[in-house]
């Protein structure tokens, strides 16, 4: 069963675990999600899976080189951009298991963690393309209504939840540039982050955990899944034009004469 495939069955047994409210269910999911991906990723860069270059959706656009990904051969998914996706990953998953504790605390680490998440995102998506002034001024109105909103009603975590937001919204503005499945999966992990703050606001939702975890869930893989096509095309632009290569000088003067 490949990695994609556990992770399938990871987030259907964390749904059924958030429907049914079994806490047992859910520490045995959650926590897998993000590493199930991450090992996804591993496999993807050693051995090119994933999704196909260039297929729908997922043409990422060309560095400011037509470089790849942190502007340098990284040979698969290896190197500094694959590094900070994977880092991110790895910070996903320590607030994945915060955010199952109870108590402010427990939520003001698991924001800590993501955060973490949300700045190497940033990191590797913007090292493949600047970001679109477009979609950054968007997003930040977005940030700006969302807190005025929600300012009074959050009391003590107005100021974490300012600041995490706000490196979402870059995350999710950031991931525009990478391709339309990753603009998609970083506007779905900001909804599932806002239905959380607006939780800690006092609102809470009808089925609240699965609208969370529904968007969660789908926000993760596509932007995995997103970057590993985003890896294969950079490689593939590379080997069809190596690094270095100087066009042949012809002879000056005629007949090739010096």
């Amino acid at each position: 069963m490949s990695w994609l495939a556990l992770f399938g069955v990871a987030a259907a047994v964390e749904l059924v675990g958030v429907a049914l409210d079994e806490h047992v269910l859910q520490w045995l999911a959650k926590p897998l999600l993000a590493p199930l991906l991450l090992l996804w990723l591993l496999r993807a860069g050693r051995r090119g899976d994933g999704p196909a270059p260039g297929s729908s959706g997922d043409r990422p656009s060309s560095g400011p080189r037509g470089d790849g990904p942190g502007g340098r051969h990284v040979g698969g998914m290896a190197g500094r951009r694959f590094d900070a996706f994977a880092l991110g990953l790895v910070f996903a998953t320590g607030g994945d298991v915060a955010l199952l504790l109870p108590g402010e605390a427990a939520f003001l680490v698991g924001m800590g963690s993501f955060l973490g998440a949300q700045v190497s995102f940033i990191v590797a998506f913007a090292r493949h393309r600047r970001p679109r002034v477009a979609a950054v001024v968007a997003y930040l109105v977005a940030w700006a209504a969302a807190n005025v909103v929600l300012w009074g009603p959050l009391g003590d975590l107005r100021l974490p939840v300012l600041g995490y937001s706000l490196a979402l919204c870059l995350m999710a503005a950031a991931a525009v540039g990478v391709s339309a499945r990753a603009a998609v999966g970083g506007a779905l992990f900001l909804v599932s982050d806002l239905l959380i703050g607006v939780d800690a606001a006092g609102v809470t939702l009808p089925g609240h955990g699965l609208l969370v975890m529904g968007t969660y869930i789908p926000a993760l893989l596509l932007l995995t899944t997103a970057w590993a096509a985003a890896g294969r095309t950079d490689a593939a632009r590379r080997t069809d034009r190596p690094a270095g290569t100087v066009p042949a000088t012809p002879a000056s003067g005629p007949a090739g004469s010096s």
